[in-house]
């Protein structure tokens, strides 16, 4: 069985008006991709046309999906999918930076000795799959007419704050998150020297006592502007960051909800 793994990411700050450099996202966020694939010692995955055009074609959609869900996953397997939007513009670089570091975070979630699934973790695990060979990226940016609201999304813009949001696909192939623990013990690696700086809670299975990650899920607001407030929603988090809502007190909040 197959598993798809949804990601959706929420900012808001102030607006500028630029042209999103589509090309330079695709490019960034495999660089990025690849990186974090390389610290588990697993094959760089290579950039496919058609997983690209699929890709790109349901970032697409999500754009303009109807009804009351805000995202939901094609029946395409391999699949990440991360939402951003903002009343200020974003570069390709960062854009890229942040979803697929909010994707490996999840290794906090992972338990190296019990491999299997572990659905707060499906991103990490779906991005560091080692049978996979070849990826593609997709990205749509939309803007939310002044006074309107986008869908299940529920993001309202205004005249004042106009809103811009993201649509990031990734599809892999081969699939990963097979749902069997030999699968998972072939394919889940343990991290080889991870970088100092990222500071991600590595859950005992690489260091020597767990640390605590910058980007930890926390949800405490802010109501001044135009400070940031970012809303990061993973598929089956919610009951693993319980714990730490109370204790993270920053400028983000995260929401994290179950996948459709």
């Amino acid at each position: 069985m197959l598993l798809p793994c949804l990601f959706l990411t929420i900012i808001i700050g102030c607006v500028l008006s630029e042209p999103f450099d589509e090309h330079e996202f695709r490019k960034a966020l495999k660089k990025e991709y690849n990186f974090f694939r390389e610290i588990h010692e697993v094959p760089t995955l290579k950039e496919d046309k058609k997983l690209t055009r699929s890709a790109q074609l349901w970032a697409e959609y999500l754009s303009t999906a109807p009804g009351q869900t805000c995202l939901h996953h094609s029946l395409y397997g391999g699949e990440n999918i991360y939402f951003y939007y903002s009343f200020r513009n974003i570069t390709p670089e960062d854009l890229a930076q942040k979803a697929v570091r909010a994707f490996y975070e999840e290794i906090k979630y992972y338990d190296f000795g019990k491999p299997g699934m572990v659905w707060p973790a499906a991103h990490f695990t779906q991005m560091t799959w080692k049978s996979a060979e070849r990826m593609g990226v997709g990205v749509y940016t939309a803007s939310v007419p002044p006074g309107e609201t986008h869908g299940g999304c529920n993001i309202r813009s205004s005249e004042a704050f106009p809103a811009r949001m993201y649509f990031v696909v990734v599809h892999q192939f081969p699939h990963g998150n097979i749902m069997t623990p030999h699968h998972f013990a072939r394919n889940v690696l343990r991290p080889k020297n991870p970088p100092k700086h990222l500071d991600f809670a590595w859950n005992g299975n690489s260091t020597d006592s767990e640390t605590t990650s910058t980007t930890t899920p926390n949800f405490s607001t802010t109501t001044s502007s135009p400070k940031t407030v970012s809303n990061d929603v993973t598929e089956s988090s919610r009951r693993a960051s319980k714990k730490k809502r109370k204790r993270d007190g920053d400028n983000a909040k995260q929401l994290l909800v179950e996948a459709a």
